[in-house]
């Protein structure tokens, strides 16, 4: 098999207020994903027994990056501080000394009105954007593409600024590795401490293509591009050539990738340079007294260059 790497994933705090930019969180997000990073924000905190205030501090601390989205709106204010969630975010960051990158919309950006704080809330925004240019040299954008264009090559500036994080050598394999089929198993049992990792792949396809019916939010949590994503099931071969798990999984794969993916039939046999992925998304579920919100968690694999497309 192919050589196979390990990428650095670092913890990168969003903070923003949330109803009125959700659009350009999902954009950040897409793009921070797709550089495998680990994102933490709002989305991803869950149920949890601590106030919503509490918990968003402790996941700055824990963050190595922090990016601030700022709006027209002040947002949410924590009685005993006077300060919106997003500044205490903000101080967080800065009192624990974690690098900040700062993106402040334009003001010639048109947004709905309800989105544009008036009164106490604009006059406390206003000096919360008045320090941040002080403290910082703050990005504007006009656009949720272009917030993540912009991030994009920043985030990439900062990482190369950062001190080196350790990597878990027990997910290093070496060039030419035979210890591939080890991974693969761990990774079917411990997706989360195994995600990340590039090796090259041969897979039996399963199944037919899957595209606009996979799930939006499975789509974007992976750092794919919504309505540009196929999917296939495969089975994992062995170096025999043989199914290596009696467990189906799937592949997915969009832009160029996608166009490979597209020449595939149910019975080929395919090699690719993949990468393990692994995901959780809240879901509603129904049961007999009513319903619930819950996480759900999914892992795949996700296309890095496809290879080879052969019959059985």
């Amino acid at each position: 098999m192919a050589s196979t790497e390990i990428k650095q994933h670092i913890p990168i705090f969003i903070s923003s207020t949330y109803e009125d930019l959700i659009p350009y969180r999902e954009e950040v997000q897409r793009n921070l994903i797709r550089l495998e990073q680990i994102i933490k924000g709002m989305e991803y905190f869950g149920s949890n027994p601590q106030d919503s205030l509490t918990v968003c501090l402790s996941q700055v601390r824990e963050s190595k990056l922090f990016i601030g989205i700022i709006g027209m709106r002040y947002g949410s204010i924590d009685d005993e501080s006077g300060l919106s969630f997003s500044q205490m975010e903000y101080n967080e960051a800065i009192k624990n000394k974690i690098p900040t990158l700062i993106y402040i919309m334009s003001e010639e950006h048109l947004i709905p009105v309800k989105f544009v704080d008036i009164g106490e809330k604009a006059e406390k925004l206003a000096e919360f954007k008045k320090n941040l240019k002080k403290q910082h040299t703050v990005s504007f954008f006009t656009s949720p593409d272009d917030l993540g264009k912009k991030i994009v090559k920043d985030v990439m500036d900062a990482l190369s600024r950062l001190e080196k994080i350790s990597i878990d050598t027990t997910k290093m394999l070496p060039d030419n590795s035979e210890d591939y089929e080890d991974t693969i198993r761990k990774f079917l049992l411990r997706p989360v401490k195994y995600q990340g990792i590039e090796i090259e792949l041969e897979m039996k396809v399963v199944s037919g293509l899957s595209g606009n019916s996979l799930k939006n939010d499975i789509v974007k949590t992976l750092g794919l591009e919504l309505g540009d994503t196929l999917s296939v099931d495969v089975y994992i071969l062995g170096k025999d050539g043989e199914i290596l798990i009696d467990h189906q999984i799937s592949i997915y794969a969009d832009k160029e990738n996608a166009d490979w993916l597209e020449n595939v039939l149910p019975g080929n046999i395919i090699r690719a340079q993949i990468r393990t992925a692994f995901c959780a998304i809240k879901e509603l579920s129904k049961w007999d007294e009513g319903r619930i919100l819950r996480n759900t968690s999914y892992l795949g694999l996700i296309i890095k260059k496809g290879l080879e497309i052969r019959a059985s």
